[in-house]
This record gives C-alpha cells, sequence and structure tokens, in this order.
C-alpha cells in the first residue's frame, strides 16, 4: 500500500493584544496546548507599522520556544528589505539555538514599496536588498568569517556564533505574487509559502508555477516546501465567528469582501474540504488561522478537522495502489 500523502500542519499564533488581558500566559498556554494536540507548527506574521496591535514575531517565537519542546516554530513572512539582516542573522541563531532547531524563517518583500524609504533604501532596489540579504543571512548563519559584496549593501569579515542548531542553518521560505518573486523562491529558496490573502484559484495559479520553475531547475519537489495559509471560522453553532473573521480580514487588508474571497467558513467538513484543496494543488503545509475564539477553535480543529482530513489522505493512498474506491 502507497503510505498516505505526507502533509504537515500548522496553528497560527494568535499575535493581537487585547485589552485587559496579559500576552505571555496566553501564548505559553496556547503553544503548550498546540503540541499536545499534535500540530507539526506554530506560526505567526509579520507587520512592521500600522494601527493593529499585533506583537513582533520573533519575539513571540522565543515565548513559545520557552514552553515547548517538539513543534516547530514559523514566521511568515519577515518583511525583509526593512530588516538588517546581520541583526536578523544574529536573532534567528539565538532562536533556533535556544529552541534545539526548530526554526523555519519566511521572507517576503511587503506590498508597500515605498515603506523601504523608512531604512533608506530606494524602493526600485528592493529586490536587489532581498538577495543581498539572503546571502549575508547565509553567510553568518555558517559561524565563519563572511563577506558579501552585493549591490544594496556589503559586508566584509563579518562573523557571527553561535550558529543555529539547523545546518546549514533554519529553512527560508519564500512568499510572494509576482511571477519574479516565485522564480526568487526556486533560486533562493527552501520552500514557498501562499499567502493566506489569496484565493484557492490564485494559489492554484502561484503554486503551478512555482511547481514548473522547479522543474526547470531541476530540482526535487521532495526537497521543497510548499503550503498555504488558511484563514477559516470553525461554526460554533452560535453563528458568532464567521462574523468576526469578515470583520477582522476586512480591517486587515482595507477590503470588505476579502473573507468571501479567501476564507474557509462553515463546519468542519467545509474546513476539511479547503484544506484537501491546498493538498490537491501541491501543498504539503497547511497552516490554519482562525482570528476569533482562537484556542478553542484550535482544539476544535485537532478533534473535527485533523482526523478527517488524515484519514482521506490514507484512503487516497489505498486507492492509489489498487485497494478499494
Amino acid at each position: 500500500m502507497s503510505p498516505p500523502v505526507a502533509v504537515s500542519f500548522g496553528i497560527a499564533v494568535p499575535q493581537d493584544v487585547r485589552e485587559g488581558r496579559e500576552p505571555l500566559p496566553d501564548v505559553a498556554r496556547f503553544a503548550r496546548a498546540a503540541e499536545r494536540l499534535g500540530y507539526d507548527g506554530l506560526w505567526t506574521l509579520d507587520r512592521i507599522q500600522g494601527h493593529q496591535p499585533v506583537l513582533e514575531p520573533l519575539v513571540l517565537l522565543t515565548a513559545a520556544a520557552a514552553v515547548t519542546r517538539r513543534i516547530r516554530l514559523g514566521v511568515a513572512v519577515i518583511i525583509l528589505p526593512l530588516r538588517s539582516p546581520v541583526e536578523l542573522a544574529r536573532t534567528t541563531a539565538s532562536l533556533d539555538r535556544i529552541s534545539g532547531g526548530r526554526l523555519d524563517l519566511g521572507v517576503g518583500l511587503g506590498v508597500d514599496r515605498e515603506r523601504v524609504g523608512a531604512v533608506g533604501l530606494d524602493p526600485a532596489r528592493r529586490a536587489a536588498r532581498m538577495s543581498d540579504s539572503i546571502a549575508v543571512i547565509r553567510g553568518l548563519w555558517t559561524g565563519e568569517r563572511t563577506s558579501v559584496d552585493g549591490a544594496t549593501l556589503s559586508i566584509r569579515d563579518w562573523m557571527i556564533r553561535p550558529t543555529p542548531v539547523q545546518r546549514p542553518g533554519p529553512p527560508i521560505w519564500f512568499g510572494g505574487h509576482h511571477p519574479d518573486a516565485l522564480r526568487r523562491a526556486v533560486a533562493l529558496g527552501d520552500g514557498w509559502l501562499g499567502a493566506g490573502s489569496v484565493s484557492m484559484e490564485d494559489f492554484g495559479r502561484e503554486i503551478a508555477f512555482v511547481r514548473e520553475e522547479l522543474a526547470r531547475a531541476g530540482r526535487p519537489e521532495a526537497g521543497f516546501g510548499l503550503g498555504k495559509r488558511l484563514y477559516l471560522a470553525l461554526d460554533d453553532r452560535r453563528g458568532s465567528r464567521g462574523p468576526a473573521l469578515r470583520s477582522w480580514l476586512a480591517d486587515h487588508y482595507r477590503d470588505p469582501q476579502k473573507a468571501e474571497k479567501v476564507a474557509a467558513m462553515g463546519p468542519a467538513s467545509a474546513i476539511v474540504e479547503a484544506a484537501l484543496q491546498i493538498v490537491d494543488l501541491g501543498g504539503r503545509l497547511v497552516i490554519f488561522h482562525p482570528v476569533t475564539d482562537e484556542e478553542r477553535q484550535m482544539r476544535e480543529i485537532a478533534a473535527e478537522v485533523l482526523p478527517a482530513i488524515r484519514a482521506a489522505l490514507a484512503v487516497r493512498g489505498s486507492a492509489d495502489d489498487g485497494g478499494p474506491r
């Protein structure tokens, strides 16, 4: 019998600071529960500026690392042109070290070209800074003296220690939608992650493009991560989660129709169907992202959604091997 398709399931860590709540106990409880329930990863997102009170992702993952032992710790995605690559290399190496080698680093250009002016960068050079930054980060992760003479930055004989536990370093996932961004993911990255803000139709086109680029580059898909964030509202029979998700997405993306375009809402079967669609399109990582009643939804997904997905994948493996259909 063929083995079931290997798919990893992550859960988004709540990052919003809420009035009257202490973030640290909430994060610790959530992270412990996610690990106990069998999730494969805890994932954060990055937002440098904005009106929403969102905790910095690597700080949040550091708190989660302190109370867990197995579950992986991911960010998707760091807006790389707005960060110092030297400082980011040091911070991520330290996080990978204290977590015992569990970090996944996602990077992207960001959607707002003009924000890079805040760090003195010409918006037209964002992509070049991205490539230069990856070279700096990977070089510094080796623990050896590193020199990079890039189009947007240069370092001479820089070194950081301690190095990451993972060798040659944590997996670097890329975000992005433009064909150039997808090509860059294949050329420089260890994986590509589709955004929660894109529809399943758009995700299908983007992942197909990435897979074609992998084939063209002679890179096997088995060694390259492919996945998607999935915004969701698992129906709690009171009907309160769907409106809350719609409101959150409208506020976050400034689009009142965003939930209808990108989210999975309804009973467990609707969430299972959306997750399996990601897998059918080639995804091997699904990040479940509820935005309200997060801890309860995390538990309900583990109890009602994950078993159904795994059972469906097991049946498909059996059918592919000529078993019952």
